[in-house]
């Protein structure tokens, strides 16, 4: 019989109880468990153990995974009903119509000073920024693709010095991205683990 260490054979016990060990392992377990009395009663130890945690395991009712799911609440975007959409689309068409007679009312009305007037104008100065900022995003589009027209149209040079560039960021916006686990953390950290 070969020698074998005794944190092999230790190792090979704790496999035992798990059912992992090939029938070579087993047969060298075997064969030292009959020449040791101490390893011989490390095994009957773990087999009682084994045992012992086999008899104590928790039964569970059949519909104990249906139960534990029907109780779980639901994540509103989840939700299965339309009923929780009907909210925000009525709070939306009350603004609407709210805002349409309000700027109505303001146009034909000339109710300045009193509170209604206030929040008239407060209404028409909404819609006047959504209006002016409708239009600047189109017209910084339209702007934006005439100079990128002309610089295209320019030279050749232009377009590769375009493309260069943009490969250059997405390169540095990569390895930004990409940084190490390990250098950081080794980094952050003094000796011994202290901050």
């Amino acid at each position: 019989m070969a020698t074998v260490d005794q944190a092999t054979l230790e190792e090979l016990l704790l496999r035992e109880m798990d059912e992992l060990l090939t029938p070579q392992e087993l047969r060298l377990l075997e064969e030292s468990v009959e020449h040791s009395s101490e390893l011989c009663e490390e095994r009957r130890s773990f087999q009682a153990l084994t045992a012992a945690m086999g008899e104590s395991r928790i039964s569970v009712r059949q519909d104990f995974q249906e139960q534990v799911m029907a109780n779980l609440p639901v994540a509103p975007w989840e939700s299965p009903a339309r009923s929780s959409w009907r909210v925000p689309l009525a709070c939306l068409a009350v603004l609407a119509v709210a805002t349409s007679l309000l700027s109505l009312w303001g146009a034909q009305s000339s109710a300045t000073g009193s509170l209604l007037g206030s929040v008239v104008a407060a209404f028409d100065l909404m819609k006047m920024a959504l209006v002016t900022g409708a239009g600047l995003l189109g017209a910084s589009w339209v702007g934006l693709r005439v100079a990128m027209r002309e610089l295209f149209q320019a030279s050749p040079m232009a377009l590769v010095g375009v493309i260069f560039l943009l490969v250059g960021l997405n390169a540095l916006f990569w390895l930004a991205l990409r940084r190490s686990p390990v250098r950081d953390r080794a980094g952050s950290e003094g000796p011994e683990g202290e901050e």
